[in-house]
């Protein structure tokens, strides 16, 4: 069976693109700049973590889950934009797509390769400040409720 290429351009959308940018408005532009306001950073950062790990639902993925989230959670906290853990999810979840026939050197090059997104981006924006919201993180958290939103309607 192969895609066409609004089939397969739709495919990656509702696989890859609203999920990275919807869940990193909610969790690490929402949650975790909320709990920020009245929570150390250990325990916004901790909480935030949890809460997109459960989310996901699946007690066999959990232990990646985890590390996932505390990585976008760190580097949200490192740049102070949604950006970055953005565009890392973007890459996660792009890597859903390596078939599970896929070899092991494969797989760890997926993975080798998603953790030089995260420390590229991590060393070249060196932020430490809990920041407002910027004009970028306001767009990416429109953008992404309203992509929630059209699923309802189509």
């Amino acid at each position: 069976y192969t895609l066409g290429v609004s089939s397969g351009a739709s495919l990656l959308a509702a696989l890859v693109i609203v999920p990275a940018a919807a869940e990193e408005a909610f969790f690490r532009g929402a949650v975790l700049t909320g709990l920020l306001d009245g929570s150390r950073r250990a325990t916004a950062a901790l909480l935030t973590t949890t809460f997109f790990a459960l989310m996901h639902g699946s007690a066999a993925n959990l232990p990646s889950l985890l590390v996932i989230s505390l990585l976008l959670t760190l580097l949200m906290l490192r740049t102070g934009s949604i950006a970055a853990p953005a565009m890392m999810h973007l890459v996660y979840n792009l890597t859903a797509f390596v078939p599970v026939e896929a070899s092991l050197g494969m797989r760890l090059l997926c993975g080798a390769g998603l953790t030089a997104v995260a420390l590229w981006w991590g060393v070249r924006r060196n932020t430490y400040a809990h920041p407002p919201m910027q004009w970028l993180d306001r767009l990416i958290a429109g953008a992404a409720l309203a992509a929630m939103a059209a699923q309802y309607f189509v």
